[in-house]
């Protein structure tokens, strides 16, 4: 995949295909033999159709263009039900309490091909420096409880989400299903990193694909702390002050945020020690260290 280009196929019932790209064009081919190509302008959905597709044992391929680049992807014939699968969006957590992974659960052949009609109940259990959010499949049909540790696969897959605890370490998550081989998965959860900063000087954090600027500095003739910040992705802001002990002791800002620069103050009136200015964002956290001496 070409970095900001998406390109997925999907099936829908047997003779149709569709794929959900952002690329100008895709071409879509069963084996070797080329269905046809269509062209985004034509789907301004990003869904696009093709129809009275064959059916052949194989692989069916989509090649997306982008200018002169291409990007790809691919579904392959299942053979039986062997094995449970994980996919993991990360693998190494804050042990913040906050912080969470999701964990894509599917059914394979043996080969490791994703087994689309599956159905299977699976079921997991967790030990660990971790906490279960819930189970879910996107079945709207489906009754079961997304608190539960069960669910039946819709569409081949479900998905776990795990939150991490206070308290650095590794969880681990098996995934089962009768009949299958099950999948097992250990998660490592990590204590923040902190940067100590002097009043005054700037220090640029990476946020997923952009960076944020977020320093602190005494307001001169004031007691009040000043946050300055960068925000180069829209969207919400949240700023709070933590004590060394942990305690939550002021909250600057919690809203959504255009992309630009902004400041916020926080009175630090007899609030001499070691405060943790932490700035959130959809796209990550950054930790900011300050002694505050009057």
């Amino acid at each position: 995949m070409i970095s900001g280009w998406f390109l997925s196929i999907f099936r829908l019932f047997h003779v149709h295909r569709l794929g959900y790209t952002n690329c100008d064009s895709v071409s879509l081919y069963v084996n070797t033999t080329k269905i046809g190509t269509e062209k985004l302008s034509t789907f301004p959905n990003m869904i696009m159709q093709w129809t009275n597709v064959p059916w052949a044992s194989g692989v069916i391929k989509a090649v997306g263009m982008k200018g002169n680049q291409t990007v790809t992807d691919s579904i392959k014939t299942a053979g039986p039900e062997a094995k449970v699968m994980l996919k993991p969006d990360r693998t190494t957590l804050y042990a913040d309490g906050d912080d969470a992974a999701c964990i894509e659960v599917s059914v394979g052949d043996a080969s490791n091909n994703f087994v689309y009609s599956a159905v299977d109940q699976v079921s997991f259990t967790m030990t660990g420096a971790g906490r279960s959010l819930g189970i879910a499949s996107g079945d709207w049909g489906s009754n079961e409880p997304f608190k539960g540790a069960a669910r039946k696969l819709y569409h081949g897959k479900v998905l776990i989400v795990i939150q991490s605890t206070t308290t650095p370490g590794t969880i681990n998550l098996t995934v089962s299903a009768s009949g299958l081989t099950p999948a097992t998965l250990t998660l490592t959860t990590t204590g923040q990193p902190v940067n100590t900063v002097k009043p005054g000087s700037p220090l640029v954090s990476r946020l997923g694909n952009g960076l944020s600027m977020f320093t602190c500095t005494q307001n001169p003739g004031s007691k009040n702390i000043r946050a300055h910040y960068r925000v180069d992705v829209p969207g919400n802001v949240g700023i709070s002050v933590v004590s060394s002990s942990g305690s939550l002791v002021g909250r600057l800002t919690d809203k959504y945020h255009k992309a630009g620069t902004y400041s916020s103050d926080w009175n630090a009136t007899n609030k001499s020690g070691v405060y943790f200015f932490v700035m959130k964002t959809d796209a990550g956290k950054i930790v900011r260290k300050s002694f505050i001496v009057q």
